[in-house]
C-alpha cells in the first residue's frame, strides 16, 4: 500500500527543480529517499536532489529524467507516495502516526474508543478516534495526555480532561 506524504506545488527555475509540499511537521527524512511514487498510477520516479527551504514543509526537489522547466510543468498538482513500510519504527525512535492506526483508546484505564484517522490543527497532531458511543472526536496526541503506548497490544492510555 502506497500513502500519500505531499504534493508537487510547481516548478521551480529552468533546470526541471519543483517545489514540493510535504504533509509532515518535520520532513528531515526526505534526505533518506531515493526513489517516491507519483500521482494515481503510482509511477515510481527516482531523487536526484532534495533541499529544504525557509518554509520547512516545503522542499526543493529535483527528479531523475526532469531536465527543463517544460518537463517539469507537467507534473504541477501531482500527488507523491511512499511505501507503508517507511513509515516503520525502530525502537528507540518517535513513531510514525499511521503505526497508532487501529489501536484501541483508554483514559483513565476505560474504553474511550478506537483510533480511526488522524489530523492537524497546526500546532499539534490530532488522532481521529470513533468513541464507543459512535461519535467521532479529535483527540491532541500531546504527551501531557498520554500515559503509555502498548504496541504489542494496540493500545493507547491517555489522561484525558474532564469533557472529552
Amino acid at each position: 500500500m502506497k500513502i500519500k506524504i505531499g504534493k508537487i506545488i510547481r516548478a521551480k527555475g529552468l533546470q526541471g527543480k519543483l517545489k514540493v509540499f510535504f504533509l509532515s511537521d518535520d520532513p528531515s527524512w526526505v534526505t533518506k529517499l531515493k526513489h517516491v511514487y507519483l500521482g494515481k498510477e503510482h509511477k515510481k520516479i527516482d531523487i536526484n536532489s532534495a533541499q529544504p527551504t525557509t518554509d520547512k514543509k516545503l522542499w526543493d526537489i529535483s527528479f531523475q529524467g526532469v531536465i527543463d522547466r517544460e518537463k517539469a510543468e507537467t507534473l504541477k498538482g501531482e500527488e507523491i507516495f511512499l511505501e507503508e513500510e517507511f513509515f516503520k519504527s525502530s525502537k528507540g525512535e518517535n513513531l510514525y502516526l499511521r503505526e497508532l492506526m487501529g489501536f484501541l483508546v483508554k483514559d483513565k484505564n476505560f474504553e474511550f474508543g478506537q483510533i480511526i484517522g488522524f489530523g492537524t490543527n497546526g500546532a499539534q497532531d490530532l488522532i481521529e478516534v470513533k468513541k464507543t458511543s459512535g461519535e467521532i472526536t479529535l483527540v491532541p496526541l500531546v504527551k501531557e495526555f498520554i500515559e503509555k503506548i502498548d504496541m504489542k497490544e494496540k493500545v493507547i492510555f491517555l489522561d484525558l480532561p474532564e469533557g472529552f
